[in-house]
């Protein structure tokens, strides 16, 4: 009996010391399990907020997504009267006229009504407002705000034609370098390419050395602006021109000096040169008379470097593929001229702006230079520069395609070198000469298609008299109408001239245009004499009636 209750007293020990150990045991297994199973779903807890937080943030992002989308879609494009009012503005420029007081407050209020939403512009959009303003500022005489808006306008679309060349004209306004945006290049795995293009990203600045030429073609969308800026000289923009001495073809002599006056130079060219052989030099002797000083160097151009070389080659218009100029041209050019006379014929002999032109024929072509001169006189002073007693030798190599014109300013500082057809030659003169075009000027006879511009045997550049007008020229006349008609008829004269060369009908059709623009006046009648200049066949091919040529 004691037996068994000590066994049983045993066995309650031993269940209660084994109850006592496995109860921590159970205890941390149990805490283990609670806390995973609470780690499990904290992390379903924390996964769900997770998402909940995403799916708060998600319609947050998805509207600043729909938000930029909108603000992409809403940029504005310019408004239609807008367009308008700049295409008028720059047709008026094109055409070398300017605008009157109402087109300029069209103009005005145009940018104002559209200022506030600028910001909202496309890249094109903001070009065009941007080159209306520039513009604007141009006429109101203001050139270093013209220049900097039409700079703005070039970069925010360097695709367009009229910008680019806005931006070229308004730099030469503003006597300052125009720019040129080149092309990205793009990037490869080569170091050397890579660093090319970073270099080539940059490749955005005034230009020092390189002309517009040099630039990289592009396509442009056709503008309104005709201008060929390929063919303007920038990099001979400031430097200073020495004193001139030259030998006229009419024995006079014609002299510049800076201080004195400003300078037009003209070169032209009756025929292409033959360029199989290599380019004369100048000969030491003609350095003295160098004309240029402190050019930046150049191997072919007005600014060969001195120090570099002893002989210059003023070749910078060389062309292989020279051809006689053709009429649509001398349709370009003959603006220049009529203005350019139109100055000239104003002044008095002090005239704060002289004139001469240099030929730079082959010395073979002498006496064709010199015959159409005679048949073609007016009171500019002429050079051939081929000719060893013109003293102009250092121009002699220059091989003309179309007619240049070099501007200098009175300090003896070059403006502009550049074609004189377009509507930028016409502005720098006038920038420089104390002639405006809206001022009175004796009308012009029309520019022959020979000839730029010839000289008169008798009349002496630098006489104390001033040059007597024409037999044929007329009272004082606006520029105007009466402008635009005297244009007209330049044209319709050089067109039936070259006909024979090449059509006869943009003359003709230029004559009709007269006879409806301007019926019963003087200019009517001059059309009619045109017409009959009109070979017969051609009259009856073209059928010109008896009316019109006033028969």
């Amino acid at each position: 009996m004691t037996n068994s209750k000590n066994k049983n007293l045993t066995t309650t020990l031993l269940l209660i010391f084994a109850f006592t150990l496995l109860t921590p045991i159970s205890y941390a297994f149990s805490i283990v399990e609670t806390t995973g199973t609470m780690g499990a779903m904290e992390t379903l807890q924390g996964g769900s907020q997770d998402s909940q937080r995403r799916s708060r943030r998600e319609p947050r992002s998805r509207s600043r997504d729909q938000g930029a989308a909108t603000n992409t879609t809403a940029n504005k494009s310019i408004s239609t009267e807008f367009e308008s009012s700049l295409k008028k503005i720059l047709t008026l420029v094109n055409e070398n006229r300017k605008p009157d007081a109402q087109t300029l407050a069209a103009a005005n209020n145009a940018i104002q009504a559209n200022k506030k939403d600028i910001k909202t512009f496309d890249d094109r959009s903001q070009c065009k407002y941007l080159m209306l303003s520039a513009w604007s500022y141009h006429f109101a005489g203001d050139v270093g705000k013209a220049f900097l808006a039409a700079s703005k306008a070039y970069k925010s679309d360097p695709e367009n034609s009229d910008a680019h060349i806005s931006q070229v004209a308004l730099a030469i306004l503003a006597d300052r370098r125009p720019i040129t945006i080149k092309p990205k290049t793009k990037t490869t795995r080569s170091r050397s390419r890579q660093r090319r293009s970073r270099e080539s990203d940059y490749d955005m600045e005034p230009m020092e050395t390189e002309t517009v030429a040099d630039s990289p073609t592009r396509k442009k969308s056709n503008g309104i602006l005709q201008l060929d800026i390929a063919a303007i000289k920038t990099n001979l923009i400031n430097p200073r021109m020495k004193r001139l001495e030259l030998n006229c073809v009419n024995s006079t002599k014609f002299s510049f000096a800076p201080g004195d006056s400003n300078l037009c130079m003209l070169f032209w060219q009756l025929d292409p040169k033959k360029t199989t052989g290599p380019v004369d030099t100048i000969a030491p002797s003609a350095l003295d008379n160098d004309p240029f000083a402190r050019q930046p160097a150049e191997p072919n151009g007005f600014g060969s470097s001195r120090r570099r070389t002893r002989t210059r080659n003023y070749d910078s218009y060389e062309d292989d593929t020279s051809q006689p100029i053709d009429p649509d041209e001398y349709e370009k050019f003959a603006f220049t001229i009529l203005f350019a006379k139109s100055i000239f014929a104003k002044s008095p002999a002090n005239s704060s702006t002289k004139f001469v032109g240099v030929n730079t024929d082959s010395l073979e072509n002498k006496q064709k230079v010199i015959d159409v001169l005679i048949n073609n006189p007016t009171s500019w002073a002429q050079v051939i520069a081929a000719d060893p007693a013109s003293n102009a030798s250092q121009f002699a190599n220059l091989n003309i395609k179309t007619p240049v014109m070099a501007i200098v300013t009175k300090n003896g500082t070059v403006k502009y070198t550049g074609p004189a057809a377009g509507f930028l030659a016409p502005m720098v003169l006038e920038s420089i000469s104390s002639v405006s075009a809206t001022a009175k000027i004796r009308n012009p006879q029309p520019a022959e298609p020979q000839v730029p511009s010839p000289v008169n045997r008798q009349t002496s550049p630098t006489s104390a008299k001033a040059a007597p007008p024409s037999q044929n020229s007329e009272d004082f006349t606006q520029i105007g109408q009466d402008y635009q008609a005297q244009k007209d008829l330049s044209y319709a004269q050089q067109y039936i001239k070259m006909g024979k060369y090449t059509t006869y009908k943009k003359g003709i059709d230029m004559c009709r245009s007269i006879l409806q623009k301007y019926p019963d006046t003087e200019y009517a009648e001059k059309a009619r004499n045109i017409l009959r200049q009109v070979p017969e066949r051609y009259q009856q091919r073209y059928k010109i009636t008896n009316e019109e040529m006033g028969s």
